[in-house]
């Protein structure tokens, strides 16, 4: 499971907001 990786890819597609 690659959940981490998700969870830093949303994060820096919301911050990029």
């Amino acid at each position: 499971m690659k959940t981490s990786s998700l969870s830093f890819e949303i994060s820096e597609l919301v911050e990029n907001n």
